[in-house]
């Protein structure tokens, strides 16, 4: 339960990083005014959620409200919403979903699952690759300093 998830989170932020979630957050991501900048000189951006719900076990009004959320911050990043695009958190999209993001002029939906795109049958459900996913290169001398 959602509240159960909190309570925990907040414990486990004051027991192990010492800082309050929030304040990691504003130390740690970028801000609003440092994306509209990337996006300026054509970064993308596009939506995961407002509060990173898992968002197919949503009721309808929720999910409206999580992709309409994301949409408008979108938005304010980038000035635009045409060719907005949606990764779902924890790749929870349902038919529902996919009839949101279509209805908000969502263009292409991505899943929490890697991967690479060979079609575009499904568009609201493309596979992706996070840069966790991507090879790492150890160099000879990253090895001898690990020994």
């Amino acid at each position: 339960p959602k509240e159960v998830r909190r309570k925990a989170t907040q414990r486990l932020f004051e027991s192990y990083v010492g800082v309050s979630e929030q304040v990691l957050a504003r130390e740690l991501y970028m801000s609003v005014p440092q994306m509209r900048i990337m996006a300026k000189v054509g970064m993308s951006f596009g939506g995961h959620g407002y509060s990173h719900e898992w968002i197919g076990t949503l009721p309808e009004q929720e999910q409206e409200f999580e992709i309409k959320r994301s949409m408008e911050l979108v938005e304010e990043i980038t000035g635009s919403t045409e060719d907005w695009v949606m990764c779902h958190p924890s790749n929870g999209c349902t038919e529902l979903t996919i009839c949101l993001l279509m209805k908000y002029g969502c263009v292409l939906g991505f899943k929490a699952e890697p991967g690479c795109v060979i079609d575009f049958e499904q568009p609201y459900e493309l596979l992706r690759s996070d840069t966790n996913d991507l090879p790492v290169r150890v160099d000879a001398k990253s090895k001898s300093q690990s020994k």
